[in-house]
């Protein structure tokens, strides 16, 4: 069953499965258009339903007959109700892997997977954010159409716009977790390789010193120190100790 005089290039958006969320009024119909995400198989995906509304009657685009199905009011909540609640229950979904992806995190686990983790949740999150708040903005006005003139289901349709609201507010603050993730993520990374090279330069100034003496000791030159005398060894071992302890001391008081 098909509504009558449906523009052709209405019913190129209605088979489209990439076209955008959008309301349309014409004079003899209106056509709603959601977009709105989905998980199959772990894959987020983006789902398309199209209405008609004609002469106070409902019709739902079917993609799989290339037809239309005539819906009740009644009906056409349900249907408006589960497919919203689906993209709510997504949205939980995804804020629990955000929390289990943070408790890893605190507990510095799995910190090799972290950044393509992270970047897996911030494209998914982002998609879903920005096509929630499309479908937010196009449903609303809908409904302020449709309340205009039937107002039987008043509460029910404001309960969907309502879960529509928690689902992209959801989305948003999935996003703001993430960043936050991040920044903490850098920050420990940048304190880890702080204290590293701090390791590698207390190393260096202990040894650049004693590779000095080493390297000036090891001349093949006359009239060198303790070349001649007794116990010339040790007075250097003596002097690379004193070197050594010099340094490490410098270090410490600086450090305090």
């Amino acid at each position: 069953m098909r509504p009558e005089s449906i523009d052709p290039l209405h019913i190129e958006d209605l088979r489209s499965e990439l076209h955008p969320s959008i309301f349309v009024r014409q004079e003899s119909y209106s056509m709603l258009l959601l977009r709105l995400p989905l998980e199959v198989d772990k894959t987020l995906q983006m789902q398309n339903y199209g209405f008609i509304w004609q002469e106070g009657a409902f019709y739902r685009y079917r993609r799989e007959g290339d037809d239309f199905e005539p819906l009740s009011l009644q009906q056409l909540y349900r249907t408006l109700d589960g497919v919203i609640d689906r993209a709510l229950q997504l949205t939980k979904q995804q804020h629990e892997r955000l929390e289990l992806l943070e408790e890893e995190l605190y507990e510095q686990q799995n910190l090799q997977e972290f950044m393509p983790r992270w970047f897996a949740a911030k494209k998914d999150i982002l998609r879903t954010s920005r096509v929630l708040a499309l479908t937010l903005e196009v449903f609303q006005r809908f409904l302020f159409r449709l309340l205009g003139e039937d107002d039987s289901y008043r509460i029910e349709f404001e309960d969907l716009s309502e879960h529509l609201q928690r689902a992209e507010r959801s989305s948003q603050l999935g996003l703001e977790k993430l960043d936050s993730l991040y920044s903490f993520y850098i920050t420990d990374s940048n304190d880890k390789m702080n204290k590293t090279i701090y390791a590698l330069t207390i190393i260096s100034a202990v040894f650049l010193p004693l590779n000095l003496i080493v390297g000036f000791f090891g001349m093949n030159t006359t009239d060198l120190f303790f070349t001649e005398a007794g116990g010339g060894t040790f007075a250097v071992l003596g002097i690379i100790a004193a070197v050594s302890t010099g340094t490490l001391y410098l270090l410490y008081k600086r450090k305090t």
